[in-house]
């Protein structure tokens, strides 16, 4: 299949299999967390991905997207292709960006849970105490204000984890830009 006869399936269709795609990952996160006898009301489990292997192999992953179809795709008659032959991802390609994917899941959310400790949430606290008070010894004068801040900003430089997050997400686009930049098409259409 050529470059000229990859087309996109329909905004709609590919929206309408997302939404079945999230319904039933949050019904079995649900079911998780019930099963494991955790609160289950629907806050609670927007908040929570559920476990790393529902992630990995789960209906909304990108792994079951393009290898076998979501469920929501295979109720839609939608299929998730290569973008530019437009058959499917080898597999081997989708089995690296599934792990490095899962991997820099698993980095993000260790990081982020090391961010909630007590101890950073009280430094946190006194960072913007001591912002505040900054702007209310300036308020009167922005050159006075700019300077203070500038002090602020060098005596407490960050740790890099934005920058760390950052660099995670560019390495991540990037490989999927050069192993399998995908696209939805509609089966049908493909005849």
């Amino acid at each position: 299949m050529n470059r000229a006869a990859v087309v996109r399936a329909p905004t709609r269709r590919r929206m309408a299999a997302s939404a079945i795609d999230m319904a039933l990952h949050l019904s079995l996160v649900w079911c998780l967390r019930r099963f494991k006898g955790q609160p289950a009301g629907w806050r609670d489990v927007f908040r929570e991905n559920g476990p790393p292997w529902l992630r990995l192999v789960g209906p909304t992953s990108a792994l079951v997207h393009e290898q076998v179809g979501s469920p929501g795709q295979r109720a839609l008659a939608v299929r998730t292709v290569d973008r530019r032959t437009g058959i499917r991802v080898a597999a081997w390609k989708s089995l690296v960006l599934a792990a490095s994917t899962f991997v820099a899941g698993v980095y993000v959310e260790r990081t982020s849970r090391e961010a909630m400790t007590p101890e950073r949430v009280a430094e946190r606290e006194r960072f913007l105490r001591e912002w505040e008070e900054i702007n209310e010894r300036h308020a009167d004068d922005a050159e006075a204000r700019a300077a203070a801040r500038e002090e602020w900003a060098k005596r407490h430089s960050s740790d890099g984890c934005a920058g760390r997050f950052a660099a995670l997400a560019l390495a991540q686009n990037l490989l999927r830009r050069r192993l399998a930049p995908t696209t939805d098409v509609s089966v049908r259409s493909r005849g």
